[in-house]
């Protein structure tokens, strides 16, 4: 969908407010639904630090972490990973969280790593899911066993087989 196309419609359900209200990421973070929506999609719905699923965490909705510095969303949180978070920003004190801090700086860097290699991949004129896409070919192709190839092969039908249905979802299972 283009971005004029998704500026004009809202999401609903999970993390999203219901008609007639502004989502919280909207109004706190100034993400659109379909940003946060990246957000939930690179996380896989998981705590970006410990791995926690949503539905395990309070509310069952990860935080928005932020960059206090910036105000830029940095990414999904649970709650004591956000909490750990504010002690390596150092807004509150580390104690028991220090055991923690090296996973805080190593997301951290990733975040700031993805950050610049979308700027340059919007310079290339492409995206970083499609740049990674095509790299983690090239290494499955050059440095595969048989096994990898035919994963890859399977993966290639997935992707063509989703990009031809309307909205890339996946068909309906009948139970």
């Amino acid at each position: 969908m283009t971005a004029a196309a998704q500026a004009g419609r809202r999401l609903h359900g999970k993390g999203h407010a219901p008609e007639g209200k502004k989502c919280h990421h909207l109004h706190e973070y100034g993400l659109d639904c379909w940003e946060y929506e990246e957000l939930r999609t690179r996380a896989n719905e998981c705590c970006e630090i410990c791995g926690v699923g949503e539905g395990a965490v309070y509310k069952q909705l990860l935080h928005i972490d932020h960059c206090h510095e910036t105000g830029r969303p940095r990414g999904l949180l649970c709650p004591k990973c956000n909490a750990v978070m504010a002690c390596y920003d150092g807004r509150k004190r580390w104690g028991a969280n220090r055991r923690w801090e090296e996973k805080a700086a190593l997301y951290v860097a990733l975040f700031r790593m993805w950050r610049a290699y979308g700027r340059a991949t919007a310079r290339m004129g492409t995206t970083q899911v499609d740049d990674m896409i095509d790299h983690i070919r090239a290494t499955i192709r050059k440095h595969g066993n048989q096994q990898d190839l035919t994963d890859l092969a399977a993966g290639e039908q997935e992707l063509a087989a989703r990009r031809a249905r309307k909205g890339g979802r996946p068909p309906r299972r009948v139970s």
